[in-house]
């Protein structure tokens, strides 16, 4: 009696699973996709179960593109995903309505960081988003020049210590998350955390721990459970990188807040503030206002979210950068060339104005950009049915918008679209090219906020490496390997070789 009891429950659980998602069912059985297992999905293709690493999901994703066609679909568990990798496809979801919610994946982000801009609600988001994007505008950019300056200074000679010390390569990643950090915490911060003198260290390795926790996390449909993830190995490691990020999180925070109510008082600073007010500022002032539009947690958490985000994109980016011109000494010696032909003499610090004069080096991060974008796919869920190319897409869904597949299809970029070649962003191909074609960034109204920053602080830090330095690396474009820690990280390293440049 009591087994058939058990046996009508799982009957009638599975026929609910079913009837609920039947609009998703009929959608997985005419898009193209690899063949599903009961309530475990595709685990048998992306090998999660058998404790495969990250490493290989890249991979498995490209062979998995390269079955199926434009749409395709995968099972996660009792999840659907629809994968996109055309920029017309990308154009309607990352506008419409229907698709400005974050994917499910997301879930496992709050419990680590706090529900901040990144994956909170639509409604909530659109009312932080609109807070927050004065903190980005083109005047507060250019007060931020002479710290971006100041830190790539000391960064320079960082490289020359290590030169002194040592001839072996190194993975210059090492020295671009102490500087995106450093930078990052000044900037929009207000709060100098000496990261690259050798100070409050203990952030970086706490939250690449994060990193890899929320990505084998995502991976693994058995640690979408809370019952086994706060099991495993993997939430010890979670919960002491979390104590690491966050104490340094609300170090960064307290600190600002002490400075922020001690001027207060000074009409003359806050008139002056208006105009230039940081990141961290514009936060404050939110929670501090008598409408109170943010807590004191949301302040947490939106500047945990920034200080992740930002380092970590900007380290990846520039570390990717100086891997591809240590690998093309013809790029190399071009980019010097703009350097001198802009700045002249004056190369000890670079103004806002220049920047926009460094073409080709705009040119180099966009392609290093398109081969290896920082965050590789993202996913947003389906609030309502919509139509997507041929199909309606039920509510429920979640949409993977593959930017790394889309930056490296050959019908896009033509046949060297494997290969590294700037001029792939060159006046005449840009002018052809589909405006959602390159989306390093994302797109739409959800978009990175960050990116002028990014374009700007790159340029500022490549200007001072390469005026001082000469990159080589034995590394080559075919043998790189990569692995999915939310963000595109590399197996190899960015191991390159310095040599100071002569006069």
């Amino acid at each position: 009696m009591f087994l058939s009891a058990i046996f009508v429950i799982f009957v009638s659980f599975v026929l609910y699973h079913l009837w609920i998602r039947r609009e998703m069912f009929k959608l997985s059985l005419k898009m193209p996709g690899p063949f599903m297992l009961p309530i475990l999905g595709n685990v048998h293709v992306f090998h999660v179960w058998a404790g495969k690493t990250c490493e290989e999901f890249i991979t498995i994703v490209l062979k998995i593109a390269s079955k199926f066609a434009n749409p395709f679909h995968f099972w996660l568990g009792t999840e659907l995903y629809v994968v996109i990798s055309q920029p017309e496809d990308m154009k309607v979801v990352l506008n419409a309505t229907e698709c400005l919610g974050r994917g499910s994946v997301y879930q496992f982000i709050p419990p680590v960081l706090g529900d901040g801009v990144l994956t909170m609600e639509v409604q909530n988001w659109k009312r932080h988003r609109k807070f927050m994007n004065p903190s980005f505008s083109v005047s507060i950019l250019q007060s931020f020049c002479p710290i971006f300056n100041e830190k790539a200074k000391l960064l320079v000679k960082r490289v020359h210590k290590f030169m002194e010390e040592n001839s072996q390569p190194v993975d210059f990643y090492s020295f671009m998350e102490a500087f995106s950090l450093d930078t990052v915490c000044e900037t929009t911060m207000g709060s100098k955390m000496n990261i690259q003198e050798g100070q409050n260290t203990e952030y970086l390795k706490g939250a690449n721990d994060l990193m890899i926790c929320m990505a084998k996390r995502t991976l693994n449909p058995f640690y979408h459970l809370d019952f086994f993830y706060r099991r495993s190995a993997l939430y010890k490691l979670q919960e002491s990188g979390k104590k690491v990020v966050l104490g340094f999180v609300s170090k960064v925070v307290e600190r600002k807040k002490e400075q922020f109510y001690a001027t207060k008082s000074n009409a003359e600073h806050e008139e002056k503030d208006r105009s230039s007010n940081v990141h961290i500022d514009q936060l404050l002032s939110l929670a501090d206002c008598n409408e109170k539009l943010f807590t004191e947690e949301d302040v947490k958490t939106e500047a945990g979210t920034l200080i992740l985000t930002g380092f970590e994109s900007t380290a990846l980016s520039l570390s990717y950068c100086i891997l591809m011109i240590a690998m093309h000494p013809n790029v190399q010696e071009r980019l010097y060339d703009e350097i001198i032909s802009v700045t002249g003499n004056s190369y000890n610090n670079v103004n806002y104005e220049d920047i926009g004069k460094f073409r080709y080096m705009e040119q180099v991060i966009k392609e290093t950009l398109r081969l290896f974008p920082v965050v590789p796919i993202v996913a947003r869920s389906v609030s309502a049915p919509f139509q997507l190319n041929s199909y309606t897409i039920p509510k429920g869904v979640n949409i993977v918008l593959a930017f790394i597949l889309m930056h490296r299809n050959k019908s896009l970029w033509g046949p060297g679209a494997h290969n590294f070649d700037p001029e792939h962003f060159s006046d005449s191909s840009t002018e052809k090219m589909h405006p959602y074609a390159f989306l390093p960034f994302s797109g739409g109204p959800r978009n990175c906020m960050g990116i002028k920053y990014a374009y700007v602080v790159m340029k500022i830090a490549l200007m001072h490496l390469l005026i001082n330095f000469e990159f080589s690396t034995e590394l080559k474009l075919q043998d790189l390997t990569h692995r999915f820690e939310v963000t595109l990280k590399l197996v190899n390293k960015h191991m390159v070789r310095m040599r100071a440049r002569k006069a």
